[in-house]
C-alpha cells in the first residue's frame, strides 16, 4: 500500500491550484493500493469555506470534496489555521494540531504540496 499525502496550503482564489490538488487527490483513488489523504493548511483552509469560485469563472471545490469524503478520504485541516481564520469546516473534515499534521506528514510514502 502507498500511503500519499496531498497537502493543500495556497488561497483558493486567482489561481486552479487547490481545485487541481483536489481533483488529483480524487484521480488518486482510482490505483488499487493508495492510501489517500489531504491536508489543509496556512491559507488552504479557506477551500473548506462556502467560496464559490464559478462566480469569477474558477472551477468549483464543491463536487471534488463532496466525492472525496463520499469516498471516506481522510480530510485534516490543520486546527490553528482554521481557528486564526475563524472558519467553519464542514462535516467531514478532521481538525488536527500542527504537531498532529506533522505526525500525518511522517507517516506519508509520497507528499504532493500545493
Amino acid at each position: 500500500m502507498k500511503k500519499i499525502c496531498v497537502i493543500i496550503r495556497n488561497l483558493p482564489l486567482g489561481t486552479v491550484k487547490n481545485s487541481e490538488a483536489l481533483r488529483m487527490s480524487v484521480g488518486l483513488t482510482i490505483e488499487e493500493g493508495n492510501q489517500v489523504n489531504v491536508i489543509f493548511t496556512d491559507e488552504g483552509v479557506l477551500t473548506l469555506t462556502q467560496l464559490k469560485p464559478e462566480i469569477v469563472g474558477m472551477p468549483s471545490f464543491r463536487k471534488p470534496l463532496e466525492t472525496l469524503t463520499a469516498l471516506e478520504i481522510p480530510l485534516y485541516a490543520e486546527k490553528e489555521a482554521v481557528d486564526e481564520r475563524k472558519i467553519t469546516t464542514p462535516e467531514g473534515v478532521e481538525l488536527k494540531t500542527t504537531n498532529e499534521i506533522y505526525e500525518i506528514i511522517k507517516e506519508q510514502d509520497t507528499i504532493i504540496p500545493f
